[in-house]
Formats: structure tokens, C-alpha cells, sequence
């Protein structure tokens, strides 16, 4: 009887337990900016293997109260945006999954056929360090995310610097 009492238990526990998927679906729902409505991170793909999190998310677009300012400056709110966004879903990812000890990570411009511009590989003990560095681009590349910037604003990473998940075959992460 306690065995059956045990499995029993143990089912409810696994039954009940949050999928992997909503948790990452969870902490990529970062605070929404004023009066738009799902303004998240949305998730493309994701993969674990091991204590390891592999995972690609589509950024969050300019804001659209912003939409009338010039292109140059709708880019750096942009850039200043996804940077943000990267480092705070970062943070999330490893606190709301305390199992996961590395992230692989590639952020796409959120355009239907937007490039890569945020590519890495971050473990837990320098994302949750309690010294940050002094700026929030030093403490990205502290941590493993690569990055280019041209001026004030992100740029597309050429194909070739594409983080190990996506070169084996090109055909990017598999959900699961």
C-alpha cells in the first residue's frame, strides 16, 4: 500500500509540475512596456540537454509610440531595449530554472526574416554574480553574449560567428 501511495504521489508531482517549455515561456514574459498588449520575448525554439539550456527568442520590437521618431533613433532604442531584454531574461531563465547550468542562447531581430544579433553561452555562476560590471554592454560580454554594435545600435552578426547550436545542419534548434 505505501508503495502504491508513493507512486502515486510521485505522479501527481510530475503530473502537476510546470512543463520546462512554460517556465522559459514564463521567464521570457518579461514586464510589459505601457499599453502593449502580450509584449514579450517570443521563444522560437529551445532544447535541454543535460543541465544545459539551448534557446533562440525573437526580440521585442521598437516600442510603438516610437514609431514616428527617425530610424536612427527608433535603432537605439531598439539596441538599448534588446540589450536589457537579453540580460534580464537571462537572469530569469537561471533563477526560474535552478537545475540549468548553461545557457546557448541566439536572439533574432524581431522582423520575419530579422538576423541574429545576440549569440553566447552563459553559465549560471557569472550570470547570478553579485558584482556587476559597470556597464550593462561590458556585463553582456562578461558573461559570454556576443554582440556587435555599429555606433549606437545593434547590427547583424555575420553567419559564420552564429553560436555551435545552429552549425549542425543550419537548421536551428528543435522544440521540444
Amino acid at each position: 500500500m505505501i508503495n502504491e501511495n508513493h507512486r502515486l504521489i510521485m505522479f501527481l508531482a510530475n503530473f502537476l509540475k510546470p512543463s520546462i517549455r512554460r517556465v522559459v515561456m514564463r521567464a521570457l514574459a518579461l514586464p510589459p512596456r505601457g499599453g502593449i498588449r502580450n509584449d514579450v520575448l517570443h521563444l522560437k525554439s529551445f532544447r535541454v540537454s543535460g543541465h544545459c539550456l539551448q534557446l533562440e527568442w525573437r526580440a521585442r520590437d521598437v516600442h510603438r509610440w516610437d514609431r514616428d521618431l527617425p530610424p536612427s533613433r527608433q535603432a537605439e532604442l531598439f539596441s538599448e531595449q534588446a540589450l536589457k531584454d537579453t540580460d534580464a531574461a537571462i537572469i530569469r531563465l537561471f533563477q526560474m530554472l535552478p537545475d540549468i547550468e548553461e545557457i546557448r542562447l541566439q536572439v533574432v531581430k524581431p522582423m520575419s526574416f530579422g538576423g541574429v544579433i545576440f549569440t553566447g553561452i552563459v553559465d549560471r555562476g557569472r550570470a547570478l554574480a553579485t558584482q556587476p560590471p559597470p556597464s550593462l554592454r561590458q556585463r553582456l560580454i562578461t558573461l559570454g553574449v556576443r554582440f556587435k554594435m555599429g555606433g549606437d545600435h545593434l547590427v547583424i552578426l555575420p553567419a559564420n560567428s552564429w553560436g555551435p547550436m545552429l552549425k549542425n545542419g543550419g537548421g536551428g534548434l528543435r522544440s521540444t
